[in-house]
């Protein structure tokens, strides 16, 4: 069934069943494809910005050049899809499945990919800055040469994955995402991960969310923790000496030992140390200026 060239800008197509069909530079920008059914389609060069697509069957669709800027694929399968060189910055594909797709050079800038499921899916060289990812499926998934900066991990489900040609592990991936980020992890979102042993020195973590994240051994010397959120992160044998903890959040921390903070101004803290940790400070780094 050939449809291309067709102009469907805000059509109600809720429910159509286009499997198959040559749907190449058609324009349904706005247009509403609810529980739509483009599996097998040829989709190259479609436009689709702001296009309502959610629970969609996308599987096996193949194309390049897409537009899908802010689409709603929530719950859309794109299972073995290939999708390559597309512009899909600020889509929502929360919940979406992924899994076997081939997403190569495409911008998903910004979009969500929450609890999507992205096992066995190719993003060779795609840009995900900026992109939700919490939560997400990321198992057998190649990012070789993907852009990941600043792309909210936290809580991803991370097995194995192709990073800039090594098979990395989660904790390999995180320490990556973060030495991509030339040392500003101003806001960043980083709640429960496991950064042990990371090297932090001098970073901007400036308003960023560690609560419940693992800084075992972490070298945080010198960092700026203003505002930060570190309620019941694990502390031990971190090195936090002169980092600047105003407004910080240190309430809840119980694994603290070895810890040191020599200069570090953790009494203004915004939520102070409380128990255990806060004798600990008082007997090992007492409130003074050095």
């Amino acid at each position: 069934m050939d449809l291309s060239g067709r102009y469907w800008h805000g059509h109600n197509l809720s429910g159509a069943n286009l499997s198959g069909a040559n749907l190449c530079h058609i324009n349904i920008e706005r247009a509403n494809l609810f529980q739509a059914n483009l599996s097998f389609s040829n989709i190259s060069s479609i436009y689709a910005r702001e296009a309502f697509m959610k629970s969609s069957d996308l599987r096996n669709v193949c194309g390049e050049n897409i537009n899908l800027e802010r689409a709603n694929l929530e719950y859309a399968d794109l299972r073995g899809a290939k999708i390559t060189n597309s512009f899909i910055y600020g889509a929502n594909l929360s919940h979406a499945n992924l899994e076997g797709g081939d997403f190569s050079r495409s911008s998903f800038e910004k979009a969500d990919l929450s609890y999507a499921n992205l096992r066995f899916a190719c993003f060779r060289g795609a840009n995900l800055r900026y992109a939700n990812l919490e939560g997400a499926i990321i198992d057998n998934t190649d990012l070789d040469d993907a852009c990941i900066d600043k792309a909210n991990i936290a809580q991803a489900i991370i097995g194995r994955v192709w990073f800039r040609g090594r098979l990395l592990s989660r904790n390999e991936l995180v320490r990556c995402h973060i030495l991509l980020r030339d040392k500003d992890l101003g806001g960043a979102f980083l709640k429960g991960l496991d950064l042990k042993y990371a090297e932090l020195e001098d970073v901007n973590l400036g308003g960023a969310n560690l609560e419940g994240a693992n800084l075992e051994g972490c070298n945080l010397k010198d960092a700026y923790l203003a505002n930060a959120n570190l309620k019941r992160a694990i502390l031990k044998d971190a090195i936090l000496d002169y980092a600047l903890l105003a407004g910080a959040d240190l309430s809840e921390i119980t694994q603290f030992k070895g810890a040191s903070l020599k200069g570090a101004d953790w009494w203004r803290a915004g939520r102070p140390p409380e128990g255990e940790f806060l004798e600990y400070l008082k007997r090992h780094f007492p409130k003074k200026y050095y």
